[in-house]
């Protein structure tokens, strides 16, 4: 009587990791819809799932360096390229400061009548302009000095800063991407590994017409078949998402999600 208790034990602690695999899926599934809900300004329980609705991830392409294709597509990268050149451009506006300068300024004016210059002026025209020459020669401007070589300072740091993201872009694409191929490593494998749990069965089966197994035993290898099918569905999603992730890092998803 020792070995049933064990089963039965066994059984129901498979049981209890099955109910947590299921309540784990449906928290994953009820958060993603919510989410989804939020995003397209619908209310959730109208969000329905449909997978055949999803395009197949498309294939990486060969020969393609997935860095400079991140690079060429990333947001953030020109992003901060645009803060460079505009701190640059400031840098040199503040040493232009620094030089002569001339400018032509012009000013015109209209009198009301009402205000009774034609009595007091002897020539008066409520039409008036004036012109003239603006001449800026700076001689000794410590502040602007110091102005200048913070701009220049900050333009250094937002070139770092540019140079920062095109490598950390650069590095998520190259890490999405081998991340992606552990991924379909890892799905090869575990659907070698079910197509073994299933070849088992069959062996037991055979066994048990020799009388060298048990019924049991045929429930423990349809048991870990179906865990193996479990766990290719998994890896599955986890390269689907890996796929994905390269994408993003490429900036092709959006292309992806709109079927393009």
């Amino acid at each position: 009587g020792v070995s049933s208790v064990i089963e039965t034990k066994q059984s129901e602690l498979d049981a209890a990791r099955v109910d947590l695999r299921i309540a784990t899926l449906q928290a994953n599934e009820d958060t993603l819809r919510e989410r989804l809900a939020l995003a397209i300004g619908a209310p959730s329980p109208q969000v329905e799932i449909v997978g055949d609705s999803i395009p197949p991830a498309p294939a990486p392409q060969s020969g393609a360096d997935v860095s400079e294709v991140a690079l060429a597509n990333s947001i953030s990268v020109r992003l901060a390229d645009a803060r460079a050149r505009a701190a640059h451009e400031r840098a040199r506006a503040q040493h232009r400061m620094r030089y002569p300068s001339i400018s032509f300024d012009g000013q015109y004016a209209e009198f009301a009548d009402f205000n009774n210059y034609s009595k007091y002026y002897k020539q008066f025209s409520r039409h008036n302009y004036s012109f003239g020459l603006n001449i800026r020669i700076p001689i000794f401007n410590l502040a602007q000095n110091a102005e200048a070589a913070a701009a220049d300072a900050a333009a250094m740091k937002a070139d770092a800063d540019a140079q920062a993201t095109r490598d950390q872009v650069a590095a998520d694409a190259v890490h999405a991407e081998h991340t992606l191929q552990q991924t379909e490593a890892s799905t090869r494998v575990s659907r070698l590994e079910l197509e073994v749990a299933q070849d088992n069965i069959d062996a037991v089966k055979l066994k048990i017409e020799q009388g060298n197994a048990t019924p049991s035993d045929e429930e423990m290898a349809k048991a870990d078949a179906a865990n193996r099918q479990v766990n290719l569905l998994e890896s599955q999603f986890e390269s689907l998402r890996s796929q994905l992730q390269l994408l993003r890092q490429t900036g092709e998803l959006r292309d992806w999600a709109l079927g393009k």
